[in-house]
């Protein structure tokens, strides 16, 4: 077992910044790290720390509250930024539970 700190709010009033976040729980100790939607900030930025670090992203909020999702920008981000564990899908699918599984997974390349 191992703990990841979400860096949204942890860190942030001594580094308002992600990638300093991300340092810091380093600095602290930990291996992992998770932090909550993603538009809001510098995502160039981020990979390369976490490469520095060695700090595993291990969960984001990928945020779409509408029915209306963007799938291929929102899941660039984390493959940007080399997370390679799982994505987990919470909708309401609009076609029978196993078309859309398959129609998600030919969009994302999976």
């Amino acid at each position: 077992m191992y703990l990841s700190p979400c860096i949204e709010r942890l860190f942030a009033s001594e580094h308002p910044e992600t990638p300093e976040r991300i340092r810091a729980a380093r600095a602290a100790g930990f291996d992992a790290v998770e932090f909550h939607f993603w538009r809001d900030k510098d995502v160039a930025t981020i990979g390369p720390v976490l490469a520095e670090t060695g700090v595993q992203l291990t969960g984001i909020v990928v945020e779409p509250r509408r029915s209306l999702v963007e799938w291929p920008v929102v899941i660039a981000m984390p493959l940007e930024l080399g997370y390679d564990g799982g994505i987990g899908l919470e909708y309401k699918p609009t076609l029978p539970a196993a078309e859309s599984l398959a129609k998600t997974r030919a969009a994302l390349g999976l």
